[in-house]
């Protein structure tokens, strides 16, 4: 079933586009991240060493680290950045891996989470700062997109910068939202493709709401709290601009069959394939 499904996936990919989106943006976004990423929110008390490897052996290709405290990582502290967040993001690149500094950003303390993310992505000598704006941006009034351009100014200034929120982007979610300021100088967009529907229609349609809300190249994310065979047809039935990015490493960290199925992915520029499909 798994196997005509993706059938039906690689034929509707074919139309997407994909390829001439990111053949226009390569000047601008040479420095992004590519292929199979893997969001890690803490790193599970993994030395650097240990995380590495179970990154790479899943064929990891970039890993998005904790920059800043957030929901899913209250304990975060200084030392993290000072003493440890150095020690794993070497050890990452040193297995060929990408480093990604990711964190949540809120309106009302903006300048502070921004100095905090360009600090850790200087430590850890990232290649892109990934953000996750949501319900604080909401209803979008006219301060929050001000201080949404202000934010990507400061952190665009230095850094690619990924942007990463609801699936459904304006038609799903809402345009109550400041949907096209984080747009204008995104690097790429990241819809949260997890809990959505995952036919091959619906995530198309998801993804063009991204792109209409003004973010030209598509690194959408998807989950891996689910059954194996539902990870790996949720990655299929996505189509991509040549990254996805996966959560999390919470999810997967204790589960080996989850471990495998991420392992199986192979992330082309424009559809993932799997060999267990």
């Amino acid at each position: 079933m798994a196997s005509d499904r993706n059938k039906l996936v690689f034929a509707g990919l074919i139309g997407l586009g994909g390829l001439a989106v990111l053949a226009t943006l390569a000047g601008s976004s040479g420095r992004l991240p590519r292929g199979k990423g893997l969001t890690a929110p803490t790193v599970r008390g993994r030395s650097p060493e240990q995380l590495a490897d179970e990154f790479a052996a899943m064929g990891i290709q970039w890993a998005a680290l904790a920059g800043r405290r957030g929901p899913n990582n209250p304990v975060t502290k200084p030392s993290w950045f000072v003493e440890e967040l150095p020690k794993y993001a070497d050890a990452l690149r040193a297995r060929g891996i990408q480093v990604v500094i990711y964190g949540w950003v809120t309106p009302e303390d903006w300048e502070k989470e921004a100095d905090d993310l360009l600090r850790a992505a200087d430590a850890a000598k990232a290649v892109a700062i990934r953000i996750n704006p949501e319900v604080d941006w909401t209803p979008g009034t006219t301060a929050q997109r001000a201080t949404a351009t202000k934010l990507m100014d400061k952190l665009t200034a230095r850094y690619p910068v990924i942007v990463t929120s609801y699936g459904g982007g304006p038609r799903f979610f809402g345009p109550n939202f400041p949907w096209a300021e984080f747009a204008e100088k995104a690097a790429a967009g990241a819809p949260q493709l997890y809990g959505q529907a995952a036919t091959l229609e619906a995530r198309q349609a998801r993804v063009q709401s991204w792109r209409d809300a003004g973010f030209r190249v598509i690194h959408p994310t998807i989950g891996a709290n689910d059954e194996p065979a539902d990870i790996i047809a949720e990655a299929v039935a996505t189509p991509h601009d040549g990254a996805i990015g996966i959560w999390s490493w919470g999810n997967i960290h204790a589960k080996p069959s989850r471990q495998a199925a991420i392992g199986s992915l192979k992330v082309g520029s424009s559809r993932t394939t799997s060999s267990e499909a």
